[in-house]
Parts: C-alpha cells; structure tokens; sequence
C-alpha cells in the first residue's frame, strides 16, 4: 500500500490536519474495492481522502452506450418560458373551484367572464395582476387599463 503524502499537521494557525492522500500502484489499483478497503482504518478517523489512480488508467463505462436513448420532443419557442403554465392553470382552477365551493357557488368550465363582450380567462388576468404587483398595487397606481 502507497501513500504519497499522508496526512500532515496544519500551520500553528490552523490545528486541523491534511486528509491523507494515497498513491496506489497498478497491481494495487487492479481491484479498486479491495484497496479501499486495505487503506479505509488510515483514512476513516479523517473521513475523506485523496486516492490518485496510476497513470493511464481509464475508468470503465457504466452505461451501454448503444441502449442508450433520449426521448426527444418538439417544443416551440414562445412556450420555453411557460413550461409550467398549464401545471398552474389547473391549480389555479383548482384553488378557485374549491373557494366557490366554500362560498355555495359552482364553477362553470366552458364559460367565461366578458368584459366589452369578450371573454377573460381568470388564470390570465390573475398572472397579469400578480405580474404588475397585486390588485392594491394597480388599484392604487390606476394601472387597470394595462392589465
């Protein structure tokens, strides 16, 4: 078993000691759990070491890389920054189903609010709201004509 430079004693500032650090051969390294093992009551009462492998060695691949295979899917642009809109739209509907509940009401799905005879989806108006910093905020400011 080789080490190349154990642990060392810290500056007079410092009283906490180097980790060990360890330099197996290649007849050593040829069973890399058995020298972990071999050199664990050194390196256990610092827990954590330094294990430099010999030179040349490659560790082997644990993936097959031709049963390897990524599901691929066609995005668009405009919907990168939403990935997460429709999860919350149907929180969002969730959320407001259960407090018309709470107040005897139902909600009604394939209707919308009008406003000047055009429909509002109220996940969007509610985005638009908290976007601009709450109903006090545009309530306040006079900003209902840009919501």
């Amino acid at each position: 078993m080789t080490s190349c430079g154990g642990a060392q004693e810290g500056t007079a500032f410092m009283s906490i000691p180097s980790a060990p650090t360890f330099c197996p051969t290649e007849d050593e390294w040829e069973e890399p759990l058995r020298y972990l093992a071999s050199i664990r009551p050194q390196a256990e009462p610092y827990g954590i070491c330094k294990i430099i492998p010999p030179k040349g060695w490659e560790p082997p691949c644990a993936l097959n890389l031709s049963l390897l295979k990524f599901p691929t899917r066609k995005q668009k642009v405009h919907e990168l920054q939403h990935r997460d809109f429709k999860q919350a739209q149907l929180d969002f509907y969730e959320d407001y189903d259960r407090f018309l509940h709470s107040q005897g009401k139902q909600l009604c799905k394939w209707k919308y609010p009008q406003f000047l005879g055009k429909d509002i989806d109220i996940f969007v108006l509610y985005r638009a709201v908290k976007r601009r910093g709450g109903y006090e905020s545009i309530t306040e400011q006079k900003k209902w004509r840009e919501v």
